[in-house]
């Protein structure tokens, strides 16, 4: 080890006691889920980082195109309705699906690219989600939420048309406790 830097246990002694710094580790790692809809748009899930891949379970209705880049040996993709294979690179691990129906994607892979109309669907895994969404006729976008497609008390958050970014599991920042305010004095 160089001088001056810290040690991966001494960054994870570090980084476990900051409050507010998320910590990953590797190995078993929490799940989310995370719910969507849109009449119009696009939307990618990708890696939290190059180790921690996309690895769940999406179920996804749409009319449109889904990429999927990368898919392990274990993973299984189960298309149904009028969406068909359209393209496929065995060397580089990409699949291209195109119609109307639905997508079932099970396992780990680098990312998934979906872009199209009428869309609907539910994650449950990990990863990050980019959404772009377009208006319809309503002046509306779309909106995604965490928890069960059919959870009606959950808050739902629109996609927006400059594109958002939601973290599966979600982020949540806990506060440490104990901790107390510190009042300033004079100053100027």
């Amino acid at each position: 080890m160089m001088p001056g830097l810290l040690s991966a246990r001494s960054c994870a002694i570090v980084f476990s006691t900051l409050s507010a710094i998320p910590v990953f580790c590797q190995g078993n790692q929490p799940k989310g889920q995370v719910s969507f809809r849109t009449t119009l748009g696009s939307l990618k899930f990708v890696p939290h980082n190059d180790t921690d891949l996309v690895t769940g379970h999406l179920e996804m209705s749409f009319t449109g195109t889904v990429l999927v880049s990368g898919l392990d040996d274990k993973g299984r993709i189960t298309p149904s309705g009028s969406v068909r294979m359209e393209y496929q690179d065995k060397d580089h691990r990409k699949v291209v699906f195109f119609g109307t129906g639905k997508l079932v994607v099970d396992g780990t892979c680098r990312s998934i690219q979906w872009f199209g109309r009428d869309m609907q669907g539910t994650f449950s895994g990990r990863g990050v989600l980019r959404l772009f969404g377009e208006f319809d006729r309503q002046g509306k976008t779309g909106d995604y939420w965490y928890g069960a497609f059919a959870d009606a008390k959950a808050q739902r958050t629109p996609w927006g048309t400059y594109g958002i970014t939601a973290s599966v599991p979600e982020d949540r920042i806990i506060p440490a406790q104990g901790t107390v305010p510190v009042p300033r004095r004079g100053g100027g």
